[in-house]
């Protein structure tokens, strides 16, 4: 099949090229694509993508001041990723807060066991609710333990490291508080938990991926000032990660702020989606680029595949923990991913990870 060709027949459907397995034509632009990119002024930098050049400054601010969603897109796929795509995990709260508050840890482990055991998902993903560290000496830490092991598949969850940095600099200071931090977290993971959700915390990944969980890092969009900030961000964070792995990145913003802001759900959906696809375009050492419904609408997930993403994260199993995690629901989300074609008999031979909190 030439390098000109846009579609091909894969499994009897009708399917875009890139998602034909072992196809591996090397990025190329056509002369109407350079000629349309060139009239908006981004042929320069649809070149450097072409040739695997690494974008410097410039090129990302000029991309997010400028370039429009169609641009970004068809930069996006002039890359062509191939790392393939995520298939959503369902994801449980436990309430261990509200049952510590009523029963003993005998009742609260039968609570557990019976919850988890009932949910039939080969890969369950635990998350752990308002952990109580002065605890962690005590009864809690066995209780995480078994929890951990009660089912084969789950991998507990512990709170985002954001919140674990509030409650050591809460109660210690300077020095100290960094020894504070590493120990609990290497008492976190002694407790059984396999991850924490992700941190918008930059500085501390390094502790984090010490302590033995992998890191991920949510960029904050809402907190920088202009287009040059959040470039100088997204750069520095491609260079910390060519030194230490960051295994999931995620486009988000402040929840509560953006809650009690005028700012529609539909703009910041469309702010995401161009964060996302300039993302994908520098973010060459971080191999999971994740469109979470904590942040993007069912709507928008739909473009997120065209924008970059390879890795949707996680659904919700019950109406509780949708409700508490801001989540959509499982098999909602995974109609959502089905719609892009993820899933189908052509894409089933693309390569396939199990994603990470």
């Amino acid at each position: 099949m030439g390098s000109l060709a846009k579609i091909g027949i894969a499994a009897g459907r009708i399917v875009p090229v890139a998602e034909i397995p072992g196809h591996s034509a090397a990025p190329s632009l056509s002369e109407f694509s350079r000629s349309c990119l060139s009239r908006f002024g981004f042929a320069r930098i649809a070149d450097r993508v072409c040739d695997g050049a690494p974008l410097n400054v410039r090129d990302v601010e000029t991309l997010l001041s400028k370039a429009s969603l169609p641009v970004l897109m068809k930069l996006v796929e002039i890359k062509r990723c191939s790392e393939g795509y995520a298939a959503p995990l369902p994801l449980v709260l436990l309430p261990l807060a509200s049952w510590s508050a009523r029963y003993d840890s005998t009742k609260i482990l039968e609570l557990s066991e019976g919850l988890l055991r009932g949910i039939r998902h080969k890969h369950l993903r635990v998350v752990i609710d308002e952990l109580d560290y002065s605890k962690l000496d005590g009864e809690l830490f066995s209780v995480l333990r078994e929890i951990s092991s009660c089912r084969p598949g789950v991998t507990l969850v512990g709170p985002s490291v954001d919140d674990v940095v509030s409650w050591v600099v809460s109660a210690t200071q300077n020095e100290r508080g960094l020894k504070k931090f590493e120990a609990l977290l290497h008492r976190l993971r002694d407790a059984g938990l396999g991850r924490l959700m992700p941190t918008s915390m930059v500085d501390v990944l390094k502790t984090v991926h010490e302590a033995g969980f992998p890191a991920s890092l949510v960029t904050n969009v809402s907190e920088f000032s202009s287009p040059l900030e959040l470039a100088k961000e997204l750069l520095r964070v491609n260079e910390i990660a060519q030194g230490q792995p960051i295994d999931v990145w995620v486009p988000g913003y402040q929840i509560s702020r953006a809650s009690s802001s005028l700012i529609s759900r539909s703009a910041l959906n469309f702010q995401l989606l161009r964060v996302l696809a300039v993302g994908s375009l520098c973010l060459d050492a971080v191999p999971h680029r994740r469109a979470s419904t904590r942040y993007f609408s069912v709507d928008a997930l739909q473009f997120a595949r065209y924008c970059g993403a390879n890795d949707y994260g996680f659904g919700a199993v019950n109406e509780l923990t949708a409700r508490s995690m801001q989540l959509e629901k499982l098999d909602r989300l995974k109609r959502a991913v089905r719609s892009t074609g993820i899933g189908t008999p052509a894409s089933s031979a693309m390569p396939c990870y199990f994603p990470e909190a």
